[in-house]
């Protein structure tokens, strides 16, 4: 009778302490590239947080025509995009294609071998200070500070958005200033000097029965297709 009381004995921890466990989901992450200051130097990190939801107004995203669209709010004001290869310090360099207002964002669109590039978007150059002085012959002479290239004149005879045009009169140095004579016109007019766009990258490929299909992103308004047998100037 001792010996089976005993042996109950035992077993009374075994029973207090069969209860049921669990994990729940967790992550170790780990990575990063070299970093070193001093004599020190380390390669990659442990612990860090794991990556989340990304949210926002400012997307990237792939098409079904292996294009890569990049996008953000247009209120945010006047933003360059760059990109880089390793986002490396000193790789960075301003995208060719130029952005397009669609809506209330800009927007730049790529070609698809880009997808493994890194992009950021850096403050824009603030536009050079117009002069507008009455000239000779009922004409008006607007100014700006030479040499300011990468920029282009418009005129809209009200401030309201998408009433911008072109000034089609070629900019003349004149000492340190940059002039533009235009006609004087009888209901008024307003001017401003926006970032000229840089030519949109094209695309050159083999087509069928021995042609040659050159593209560029669309839309590109304002640029038109030029050839010659040679880069010599004015040939």
């Amino acid at each position: 009778m001792k010996r089976l009381l005993l042996l109950f004995g035992l077993l009374l921890p075994a029973i207090g302490f069969a209860q049921q466990y669990s994990i729940g989901w967790y992550k170790l992450a780990g990575g990063g590239g070299a970093s070193s200051g001093g004599i020190y130097s380390v390669k990659g990190t442990i612990g860090q947080p794991d990556a989340g939801v990304m949210s926002g107004t400012n997307t990237i995203q792939q098409t079904a025509t292996n294009t890569i669209v990049i996008t953000w709010p247009a209120a945010a004001g006047n933003w360059v995009l760059q990109e880089s290869a390793t986002g490396a310090p000193g790789t960075w360099s301003n995208v060719s294609i130029s952005a397009m207002l669609a809506g209330g964002t800009m927007q730049v669109i790529l070609l698809g071998s880009e997808s493994a590039n890194q992009f950021r978007l850096v403050a824009g150059p603030t536009a050079p200070q117009l002069w507008i002085t009455r000239g000779a012959a009922s004409t008006v002479i607007i100014s700006w500070t030479a040499p300011a290239t990468g920029w282009a004149l418009q005129e809209c005879p009200t401030l309201a958005a998408g009433s911008w045009d072109s000034v089609s009169n070629a900019p003349v140095q004149a000492g340190d200033l940059m002039q533009v004579a235009l006609p004087m016109s009888t209901g008024g007019k307003f001017y401003r000097l926006v970032q000229a766009p840089p030519a949109p990258q094209l695309l050159i490929a083999r087509g069928a029965a021995n042609s040659v299909v050159i593209s560029w992103p669309a839309p590109s308004t304002g640029w038109v297709l030029q050839e010659n047998l040679s880069l010599a100037a004015n040939t």
